[in-house]
């Protein structure tokens, strides 16, 4: 008897004596129990620890453990069926705790009927709702940011954008304009819809003339005429009209940014709750008990109350497929390797991706809400389904997004040894955006992702395709093949319009013989990169000219205008810079490009990065004849710091008229072959005007950066004198040249400019200029109030005496003094020349001031009348002559011998003649025995 049956110490009453038994199991012991019974049995080991809290009776845990064994045997072992040990010795446990229920699960009752049939789907009801309702209110919140963003750009669509720049350029037109002309067709004003297609609108962004009628008054017929007309009118000025501070394309974008990154973001959301109420439709009570911990609330009354089968529920011991563990499974529309299949699907243990299938019809019922899980990728099965176009291929399809080792080794397999690749390469293009990403990534062989890229190009849309190549992937390894003709050899519109939306620019010469027409798809359409051997090819394939190809190598640019490509010409001309970095710049000889093209080339508006046109005119061998004909002024100076453009006046005058004389012009200007051709050129001949050309000739003058050399030649035929120069600036080799040249007058504000700026330059001026400066004299014009250094430097010149002389009329006695060399200068003159008029004083003075005694001698006898006639005067005559002539003036004494020649000699005996002395005696080389009366 138990225990229970006796309250307090009754039980003491009916027995004399009493055996105790002790209880062999109770829940801190079932559990050691179970695991050695159940050791051979794969079973989790936190499986039997869990449920032995819930067991505590002997014959109960062996019940458990022989119908387990039992049921094991008969359900897995004698069927062959992959049963999972975790979940049959749950549904055992819940067999022995919960018979009745057990038992009416049978005819589809009980609480885990109505947990997997009711309870789920009022779960999955309620998550579903949960999940809409975050869609609408994401919604509501995209339509308040959408609002917000219209009342920003005002502007809606695309459309109406265009409408507005084409009204402003009506605005532009005159108001009797009835219409434009675009690409020769004529729209007339009303046809705004016309004018705001792509096309016409592109054209229009594109001129920088707009053609246009308009309507005048035909006064001689009296009626009302058209005439067309034409304006400069870029589209950049109509730009700038209707807003300054965004041009067309900032607009677009901001059209387009109306899926801004909030607005993205909530849509984003939306995606994942689509998502995931489509995930609801197929989750397990399991899966959604995982996720959700308070869906168990949703749980039936009577099932809460049972702890243990709210554990084998929320672990998923006991699942959707109780049936596969209550009964026994019979071979009859699925086989066992199909019932295998069925089963790895359903506790998510997976088979090989090309384990063999029997009866694949059959499985499909069985398998309707399994699509979305993973296991389900087996090579058989999908061929199936691709074959019979059957099946939710989404769900199969989109879980190739989860990238997980499963998907890798079913597309690496299936690509091997799958029947329908072209059905499964654009379903999955379809589902899996990351497909060729994959693909290009992976192991396989070029030639087996070939063999994925042709069914890839040929049946997958180009929209879809445009997805796939969201990194440039796909893009990139079609470019890349150069044997791409050799594998599509056929016509196929699809891979036409494809290669045209994924923008392929093959990078390698193609074999054209294999698909001309392809061939000349990709050469018209541009799908080829600018690059020195692609356009080798478009020119040996394309040009009916007489080219030779070589020519490329030197002259680029040139051959392909000459070839007369139209396409490869107009190519270039919209892909110029990328042809300039790509090709032009790349190639070493590329030197001999024709003037004309090259023009061409530098006046292109697309090419503005002066770096790059330095480039451009850098190699080449072609000198420029005319600035002119480079249309923006930036590039001049990269002509003239290269010393690419021809030295003409008229060049040079362009280029200073803008730049005036830079660090470029000025290089230019002495380079030898430069300056030696300029030389040549009257520049008074040059098309300039003339106030102009002065301004310049005069700027020239005073460039004192200019070599000497090179300023030599430049001013060479200048012919020009300038009154007044600001010369303080140039050299002083310069000054000496425009002296020479008789560039600088000789006037009073150059002479004081040189005086106070290039001592002694000034006295050269008045050499050089000598009759003018004499004439200038005696008219009175100009007094230059020369100093006694300056007459020193005309004196001690190369002078004509005659010359001389005339500047001596101008000193004054005052200036010659003993602080200058002006006594013996004018001595010097005067002793050789005839006399000129000059008073006792001034003579005296000049005497005073004399050092050579010959000279002072020899100027005593030139002017003996201007002291002989009185004694005094004599007398001061001799004692500036010093010794031995002073001594005459002493009566009596012994003169000293003074020294006989010619000067000496005349002018002792023109004293004796006047009577100042008496006798003298003259033999051999010395005078003597003068004796005065």
């Amino acid at each position: 008897m138990k225990d229970e049956m006796f309250k307090n110490s009754d039980r003491t009453k009916f027995f004399d004596f009493i055996l105790p038994i002790i209880p062999v199991i109770n829940s801190s012991n079932s559990y050691d129990f179970l695991l050695e019974k159940l050791k051979n049995d794969e079973i989790d080991k936190n499986l039997l620890y869990d449920i032995s809290l819930y067991i505590d009776d002997m014959r109960l845990l062996k019940n458990i453990i022989n119908e387990y064994k039992i049921y094991h045997d008969k359900l897995t072992k004698e069927t062959e069926i992959e049963l999972i040990p975790n979940k049959l010795l749950s549904f055992i446990i819940y067999k022995n705790l919960f018979p009745k229920d057990f038992a009416i699960l049978h005819k589809n009752e009980g609480m885990i009927y109505e947990v997997f049939n009711i309870d789920l789907k009022t779960i999955k009801q309620k998550q579903t709702e949960i999940e809409e309702q975050k869609i609408i209110d994401n919604n509501n919140e995209i339509t308040k940011l959408k609002d917000i963003v219209d009342n920003k750009t005002k502007i809606n669509n695309i459309k109406d954008l265009r409408k507005l720049y084409i009204s402003e350029l009506f605005k532009l037109l005159p108001n009797e304009t009835t219409s434009i002309i675009i690409k020769e067709k004529t729209y007339f004003l009303n046809q705004i819809d016309k004018l705001i297609e792509e096309d016409v609108f592109e054209e229009i962004r594109k001129t920088k003339v707009i053609s246009y009628t308009e309507k005048f008054l035909d006064t001689y017929l009296h009626r009302i005429n058209t005439v067309p007309t034409e304006m400069d009118l870029s589209f950049e000025k109509i730009e700038s009209k209707v807003d300054l501070n965004y041009n067309y394309d900032k607009r677009v974008e901001f059209i387009f940014e109306k899926e801004n990154k909030d607005i993205e973001k909530l849509k984003n959301l939306n995606r994942i709750s689509n998502e995931e109420i489509n995930k609801i439709k197929s989750y397990s009570l399991h899966k959604i008990l995982t996720k959700n911990k308070n869906s168990d609330e949703q749980l039936n009354v009577e099932l809460k109350k049972s702890d243990v089968l709210v554990y084998f529920i929320s672990n998923g011991f006991i699942a959707e497929d109780y049936f596969d563990y209550i009964s026994i499974f019979k071979e009859g529309d699925i086989s066992r390797n199909d019932k295998n299949f069925i089963l790895s699907i359903r506790n998510n243990n997976a088979l090989q991706v090309d384990f063999k299938l029997d009866k694949i019809e059959n499985l499909i019922k069985h398998l309707e809400n399994d699509f979305h899980k993973n296991e389900i990728l087996n090579i058989q099965f999908i061929d199936y389904l691709l074959e019979k176009e059957i099946g939710d291929f989404d769900k199969i399809f989109i879980q190739f997004n989860d990238e997980n080792e499963r998907t890798k080794e079913f597309i690496e397999l299936y690509v091997k040894t799958g029947k329908h690749i072209e059905k499964f390469v654009k379903t999955i293009c379809l589902k899996y955006s990351n497909f060729w990403n994959y693909i290009d990534g992976s192991n396989l062989t070029n030639d087996n992702k070939d063999f994925i890229l042709k069914p890839l190009l040929m049946n997958v849309s180009p929209e879809i395709l445009k997805i796939q190549d969201k990194d440039k992937k796909l893009s990139n390894y079609i470019s890349k093949k150069s044997d791409f003709l050799n594998l599509i050899h056929f016509e196929n519109k699809n891979i036409e319009n494809s290669l045209l939306i994924l923008k392929i620019k093959f990078i390698s010469p193609l074999d054209s013989q294999v698909n001309q027409n392809l061939f000349d798809f990709i050469y018209k359409n541009n799908l080829y990169e600018l690059n020195i051997e692609m356009i080798k090819q478009i020119i040996f394939e394309k040009t009916e000219e007489e080219i030779l190809v070589s020519d490329l190598e030197i002259s680029n640019y040139t051959t392909i205008l000459n070839s007369k490509c139209e396409f490869l010409i107009y190519y270039i001309e919209e892909n110029i810079k990328q042809y300039i970095t790509n090709v032009f710049l790349n190639l070493e000889n590329n030197t001999k490009e024709s003037e004309k093209f090259l023009i061409n080339l530098i006046n292109n508006p697309k090419l503005n990065d002066q770096e790059q046109l330095y480039e451009i005119i850098k190699y080449q061998d072609v000198v420029f004849e005319n600035i002119e004909d480079i249309k923006n002024p930036e590039s001049w100076i990269n002509l003239f710091s290269l010393s690419k453009i021809k030295p003409t006046w008229l060049n040079v005058f362009k280029y200073y008229e803008k730049y005036n004389f830079d660090e470029f012009l000025i290089p230019y200007l002495n380079i030898e072959k430069n300056y030696l051709e300029l030389s040549k050129i009257d520049i008074k001949s040059t098309s300039i005007k003339e106030e102009m050309r002065d301004e310049f000739i005069e700027n020239l003058i005073l460039t004192d950066e200019i070599s000497d050399i090179a300023y030599l030649f430049l001013i060479k035929n200048i012919e020009d004198s300038y009154d007044e120069l600001e010369i303080e600036n140039i050299g002083e080799t310069k000054i000496t040249m425009l002296i020479e040249k008789g560039i600088i007058a000789l006037r009073k504000e150059n002479f004081e400019l040189l005086r106070e700026n290039f001592s002694g330059k000034q006295t050269f001026l008045i050499k050089l200029n000598f009759d003018e400066y004499i004439k200038q004299r005696d008219e009175e014009v100009i007094d230059y109030e020369l100093e006694e250094k300056e007459y020193e430097s005309l004196l001690s010149s190369n002078l004509t005496q005659e010359n001389k002389i005339e500047i001596i009329t101008e000193i004054s006695e005052n200036q010659i003094s003993k602080e200058n060399n002006l006594g013996n200068l004018i001595g010097e003159i005067l002793k050789s020349h005839s006399a000129i008029a000059l008073s006792y004083s001034y003579f005296i003075n000049l005497l005073q001031n004399i050092t050579s005694l010959d000279t002072k001698v020899k100027l005593c006898n030139i002017y003996f009348n201007l002291f002989s006639s009185e004694v005094n005067k004599i007398e001061t005559v001799l004692a500036l002559l010093s010794t031995p002539f002073k001594e005459i003036i002493e009566v009596g004494l012994i003169k000293p011998p003074i020294k006989n020649n010619e000067n000496n000699l005349k002018f002792i005996e023109n004293l004796r003649k006047i009577k100042f002395i008496s006798s003298y005696s003259a033999k051999d080389d010395k005078i003597t025995k003068i004796r005065r009366k």
